[in-house]
């Protein structure tokens, strides 16, 4: 829907985020110069398990932890499962720019303060009306010490965030009711990018209380134990009890399957199609669950092979679409961790890699090692700078020896007797890391470092990298369109930067783009604090990949944009079992 969760999509696997459908259109077909399509041009083939689902579609997932919560939901799965019943307050068109979402909102004079109105007959399942007191709760939900959910506001500039974060002021002098329907939240200073962190869903408060402290509430330690008791309230708001979307959840099986019927009295039109599911679908079996029928819908990492398969123009039942994503693969570090905390280190572990041998052995052409980090309005920019960090062993020995790491007699690298030794953990199964991972053994083996290499189960992996367990890690994000947005994933304060990182000339780019009310000159600081982080390296690079999107052909209205996810607009959707007269 908008530029959401800046965490979502926490993947630690190779995740499958796909693209999106929005659209007025009738007509299956991507809306945005960036994508590459392919379409079939009849169903004979198309297997009898899916023509039998004439009012069900299906979905396939990498994964479903079965977190119906929205405010914590993290993982492909379950953020297609939010966004199916939930709509967020500001949505993001099929351009990539901020739009009308449940709520209609209008600028002060100044750009600073924007008046929000829930739309009329948005209700919750019992056909209670949503609140504009439900979008303020959810604010101070997310402004809450403690909150580690996958919203981010700290850095949105809301006046008197910091001080209720404090504990100083027991509201949000920024955030104002207005009356049933409307309220208005008020920016320090304009900001171009403000409405980024607006997408954000409702948090009822008539089941789970008022995140908003009393105002008898006064003494600090008052403030804090409401904030505590209100957000573990709000930790057990679910899916059953708060949701206002495209549809409502019917049953779900934890790493399985979701089923949810439509919502008939949905605000923006009764679905099309009576059942949606969601199902898990293992890392390197998309493809085949596609062409067996057992999904309509599925995003794959790109391959030449799967592109071949499916671009049949005599058996083919499945509409393509393959662009350059918003996820990037990157191995995370430990910050704290002494080994990386020299740059020459991570300097040598980019260069000592051939990352670029390792993207040719697994995702071919689909992908690329990306360099620093360019923004446009759909996201992460096609036009990548140059790699910085060729693979060089020699320089990358060069460096290690001048950080003092020595190589010894049994081929290891010691400093101060400590030897080069590190953990790596990735999620298992996964095909493509398990390539990857044999061929980063190697090279830092060559390179006198001693690596473990540990697979783990998904959820093993999330919990490790969130307890700071690890100390290098394989993680892929997808990337929020808006440069501000994204930089919380990998520096500053934000609960969202998982490796911790930060430094003092990170911090000074970020505060400088928060108060600049120019456009331009905003990009041009973001630019400044991406080609930072490409410099300090807190993270190596990996890959950025091709986004592949799989569509059965008899799923029609479902225009592909890169703006928001494919579950956005699924209301649109109907199921045919022809393509006579669609095309």
């Amino acid at each position: 829907m908008t530029i959401k969760r800046a965490a979502a999509c926490l993947l630690a696997c190779l995740a499958l985020l796909s693209a999106v459908p929005a659209g007025e259109a009738a007509e299956t077909g991507p809306i945005n110069r960036r994508i590459d399509p392919f379409t079939a041009n009849k169903l004979d083939y198309l297997p009898e398990k899916a023509r039998a689902r004439t009012d069900t579609l299906v979905y396939g997932v990498p994964d479903l932890l079965g977190v119906t919560n929205p405010f914590w939901a993290e993982t492909t799965g379950d953020n297609y499962l939010s966004s199916l019943l939930y709509d967020e307050l500001v949505f993001a068109n099929n351009a990539g720019e901020n739009g009308e979402g449940v709520a209609a909102w209008t600028v002060s004079p100044n750009g600073r303060t924007y008046t929000f109105t829930v739309r009329e007959g948005v209700c919750y399942t019992d056909g209670v009306q949503v609140s504009s007191d439900d979008y303020i709760n959810a604010i101070y939900l997310i402004l809450t010490p403690g909150y580690d959910g996958a919203y981010d506001l700290s850095r949105a500039g809301i006046v008197g965030a910091e001080e209720y974060a404090a504990g100083l002021a027991n509201t949000i002098a920024g955030v104002e009711r207005i009356d049933a329907r409307s309220f208005s939240v008020t920016f320090e200073t304009y900001n171009p990018t403000c409405l980024d962190y607006l997408g954000i869903p409702a948090l009822r408060v008539s089941l789970f209380g008022d995140m908003r402290c009393p105002q008898s509430a006064t003494e600090p330690e008052d403030i804090a134990a409401h904030q505590a008791q209100a957000l573990a309230v709000a930790r057990l708001a679910d899916a059953t009890q708060m949701t206002y979307g495209q549809y409502t959840l019917e049953s779900l099986e934890v790493q399985s399957l979701a089923t949810l019927s439509a919502n008939p009295d949905y605000w923006r039109g009764a679905p099309n199609i009576g059942t949606v599911q969601l199902q898990v679908v293992p890392v390197g079996e998309e493809l085949d669950a596609i062409l067996d029928g057992d999904v309509d819908i599925i995003s794959m990492l790109g391959s030449v092979e799967a592109v071949d398969k499916v671009c049949d123009y005599t058996s083919g039942f499945i509409n393509l679409y393959t662009w350059e994503g918003n996820v990037i693969g990157y191995l995370g570090l430990d910050s704290e961790n002494p080994i990386f905390a020299d740059t020459r280190v991570r300097q040598a572990l980019a260069i000592g890699f051939d990352r670029d041998g390792a993207r040719y052995n697994t995702v071919e052409r689909y992908g690329k090692v990306f360099g620093m980090l360019l923004f446009d309005s759909f996201g992460v920019n096609c036009d990548m700078l140059g790699e910085q960090y060729p693979y060089d062993m020699e320089k990358a020995s060069r460096l290690l020896e001048e950080a003092g790491w020595l190589l010894e007699a049994d081929g290891i690298r010691y400093r101060e007797g400590e030897p080069l030794a590190f953990t790596f953990h990735y999620n298992t199964p996964n095909p493509i890391m398990d390539k990857v991972v044999s061929l980063m053994k190697a090279d830092y083996e060559a390179l006198g470092i001693d690596m473990t290499v540990e697979a783990v189960s998904f959820e093993e992996l999330l919990a490790r990298i969130e307890a700071g367990e690890c100390d290098m890690y394989f993680q892929a994000r997808r990337l929020p369109a808006s440069p501000g947005v994204s930089a919380s994933l990998f520096a500053g304060e934000s609960h969202l930067n998982a490796s911790g990182y930060q430094s003092d000339s990170l911090q000074r780019f970020l505060e400088w783009a928060e108060y600049e009310s120019d456009a331009t000159r905003q990009t041009v600081i973001y630019e400044g604090f991406y080609q930072e982080l490409y410099l300090e390296l807190p993270f190596i690079p990996l890959y950025r990949r091709n986004d592949l999107l799989l569509i059965s052909a008899r799923v029609m209205n479902a225009t592909v944009t890169t703006a928001h996810d494919i579950t956005a607009d699924t209301f649109r959707f109907f199921l045919t079992d022809t393509l006579q007269g669609q095309w």
